[in-house]
């Protein structure tokens, strides 16, 4: 019985020990961690020193006016931020009759880059280029869209038109603002004509020149102004055509022909310009305050009217080697209230020959 008594109090020794330390554990810890095992210093061997502290990786407080002003400050920032990228570019477009050219706001040298970028990013490639004129010229590219078969064939007499070819010549021009350039796009197209015999299997092919397409140059001028960021709406409506108006004749003179056109000096010297480029003519060099374009025939240009009446044979004699020699100076005079618009042989008289009538037409086809 004693030893049964012994066990019960050794029992309950043991149980009043296990409640005395659990409340130790449990309960003795405080709140804020003063007091504890946690709290203490580090402790940092004799040979080494203290390590320094500070607040700098404390976590700090924030209140929510605090919050709500570091917020401000936050958009505040970023709008800043947005405000050091640079703007894009803007630009203006011109018109006057069917002559269309854009005012661009970047030096020649970025718009000379932007324009051989874009018409690459477009599938073309820069076949010539002049720096020192400002032009250059893409390659032809094909572009089959049509075609007229069977019973239509028929009622055209076995003409059939199967396909397109586009180029276009970017000129850029300095302006008294060094940050602005002026810059002409201009197309220029061929058609391809397929002769076939109904009767037989003789297929004849050929690219003949047409007009250039004043709303296919809008249309591109629109497109590159997109390419160097312009909104799309904003380039359609900058780029939309205005009416026209006619504003040139072809007149005979004593000893040959001029265009006559009724405009000042600057604008029908601009309008030349893009004049020559639409017609394929090459600018070999020009002297604006003489009022000079000095041109080349272009073998295009030859291949392109060699039908009209035989004029190519009549003019060069059948002689192809005189197609790269054949020279022109175009003169732009001011005449009081017009400006005349002539050709000139290389001894500077007028020039009456067969070909240079053909020019003036298709000259005053493009100035009126």
């Amino acid at each position: 019985m004693s030893v049964i008594l012994r066990s019960s109090k050794i029992v309950s020794l043991l149980m009043i020990f296990v409640l005395v330390s659990g409340c130790s554990w449990f309960g003795g810890k405080k709140s804020s961690g003063q007091g504890s095992r946690d709290s203490q210093s580090l402790e940092v061997p004799p040979e080494l020193a203290q390590p320094e502290t500070s607040d700098a990786m404390v976590i700090p407080v924030v209140t929510p006016e605090q919050a709500k002003r570091g917020s401000s400050q936050t958009n505040q920032q970023a709008v800043v931020n947005r405000a050091l990228l640079p703007a894009t570019p803007g630009a203006t477009v011109k018109q006057e009759g069917s002559i269309r050219w854009a005012e661009v706001e970047s030096s020649p040298e970025v718009i000379w880059q932007e324009s051989q970028g874009f018409f690459r990013s477009i599938g073309f490639e820069i076949s010539y280029e002049d720096a020192k004129l400002g032009i250059l010229e893409t390659n032809w590219l094909s572009n089959r869209t049509y075609r007229n078969v069977g019973f239509w064939r028929s009622l055209i007499g076995g003409k059939t038109v199967t396909g397109l070819k586009d180029r276009y010549r970017v000129r850029l021009e300095r302006t008294e603002d060094p940050n602005i350039t002026r810059m002409f796009l201009v197309h220029q197209g061929l058609l391809e004509d397929v002769y076939e015999e109904l009767a037989g299997d003789n297929i004849e092919r050929f690219w003949r020149w047409r007009p250039s397409d004043p709303e296919l140059e809008a249309e591109t001028l629109q497109r590159f102004l997109v390419f160097r960021g312009m909104d799309e709406q904003q380039a359609e409506q900058v780029t939309k055509p205005k009416p026209q108006v006619e504003r040139a004749s072809l007149q005979d003179v004593s000893n040959g022909q001029i265009v006559v056109v009724n405009d000042n000096f600057a604008r029908t010297w601009r309008h030349v310009g893009v004049a020559i480029d639409r017609l394929g003519l090459i600018v070999t060099d020009r002297n604006r305050s003489e009022g000079l374009y000095y041109l080349k025939v272009s073998d295009e240009f030859v291949e392109q009217h060699k039908e009209d009446s035989g004029l190519m044979k009549k003019w060069f004699g059948g002689d192809d080697d005189k197609k790269s020699t054949t020279t022109f100076v175009m003169k732009v005079d001011a005449h009081e209230d017009a400006t005349w618009v002539s050709l000139h042989d290389q001894k500077g008289q007028l020039d009456n020959s067969a070909i240079a009538k053909k020019l003036n037409e298709l000259l005053y086809q493009q100035l009126r």
